[in-house]
């Protein structure tokens, strides 16, 4: 009797599993998995040569797990089933507590490490006034928040090793002035940037180290979303968590427009408002990244400051403008021109690296950016 029943559910398995197979390779393939965020594997091409070495097959079987008929309930049952089994990571993201998605933090690439440091050491042999802020992980500021027993690095011992061998460069200890609020909302808890409040409490401590004597205090803050889900929802497949995300207006009186220089896009906002409605929201700030992003204001003050950045300025900078004539961002990842002569051209004194740590430490970028003048 037990052995019949056994076949027989054995066999319903079998029929279910088949349906869904069919039912997988009947329905319209998708694109894009909103909730990963990233590319569907399409059906592949069926040709002589790709059965006889194998790509076909083995195309075919990320096709058929990527269109998997209700594939994202799934994900987001076996999410739910981990954590009730008390697993603490998924896809390598970290399940820390308070609901928050935590990254691990990066091992640092010690030869894009080394090459960082020489073309930094290069650079400010030529220039002054340079700036350095490293911005640690959320693991890093609230080791609290990360699932009992996870190992992490010590991401503020990778960031002082990094610092401590550049030459002419103020390096900003942005660790201590956020450590003060580790327990407020400084991290979204679905993604890895800071929080426009993070990137507010951030800019308030370091202000007067960047030669701001009088910091403006009084902001007006507007909630803009609370559905957003980040890179870490994405990776993990753990949506059970959005995030919000807010605008500070500064009291001030100085105006400014924004020149997004390689599309060729002027506007008189830092913030791309229709960003709102695609996945990734946080690039309600600037539109995302861009080679070169030009912020000219009403000051006359002659103060200029470019910018060397990776997204964690995107949050960051709209604090910033009331103080400077002309802020210029560049994105290493993806500026391929003479930043010798864009700092000749936009009369710059004053430079800001400004980057997280989990990309510092194994960014080539910038040293290819730095060296290629």
């Amino acid at each position: 009797m037990l052995k019949r029943y056994q076949r027989i559910l054995i066999t319903i398995f079998y029929i279910i599993l088949v349906f869904f197979l069919i039912a997988s390779l009947i329905m319209p393939d998708k694109k894009m998995s909103e909730q990963e965020n990233r590319t569907l594997t399409q059906f592949p091409q069926l040709t002589t040569t790709s059965i006889i070495n194998g790509h076909f097959f083995s195309q075919l079987d990320d096709y058929l797990s990527d269109q998997f008929l209700l594939r994202d309930q799934f994900m987001k049952l076996k999410v739910r089933v981990d954590k009730m089994e008390g697993k603490r990571e998924s896809a390598g993201v970290y399940l820390g507590h308070k609901g928050y998605l935590l990254a691990k933090n990066e091992i640092p690439n010690t030869k894009a490490l080394n090459n960082s440091i020489k073309a930094i050491n290069t650079f400010s042999s030529s220039h002054d006034n340079i700036s350095m802020m490293i911005i640690p992980s959320s693991a890093t500021i609230n080791p609290a928040l990360l699932p009992f027993g996870a190992p992490m690095r010590d991401g503020i011992k990778d960031i002082n090793n990094f610092t401590k061998q550049l030459q002419k460069v103020q390096v900003i200890d942005s660790a201590k002035g956020l450590m003060k609020y580790k327990h407020d909302y400084l991290y979204y808890k679905t993604d890895h940037h800071w929080t426009t409040y993070g990137a507010y409490r951030e800019f308030q401590s370091v202000a007067h180290q960047l030669g701001i004597e009088k910091p403006i205090t009084k902001y007006k803050k507007y909630l803009v979303t609370d559905s957003f889900e980040g890179t870490l929802a994405s990776e993990s497949g753990d949506h059970t968590h959005s995030d919000e995300i807010y605008v500070y207006e500064p009291s001030t009186k100085v105006k400014y427009y924004v020149n997004y220089v390689a599309e060729n896009k002027k506007t008189t906002s830092l913030y791309e408002i229709q960003q709102l409605k695609t996945k990734d929201q946080y690039t309600l700030f600037q539109g995302g990244n861009h080679p070169v992003v030009e912020i000219n204001t009403t000051n006359n003050n002659h103060k200029n400051l470019l910018i060397f950045k990776d997204s964690y300025a995107n949050s960051f900078v709209p604090f910033l403008y009331p103080y400077y004539q002309r802020i210029i961002m560049v994105d290493p990842r993806y500026y391929n021109d003479d930043i010798n002569k864009l700092i000749e051209n936009y009369d710059i004194n004053q430079y800001l690296f400004l980057y997280s740590a989990n990309t510092i430490m194994k960014d080539t970028s910038l040293s290819d950016l730095l060296n290629s003048n």
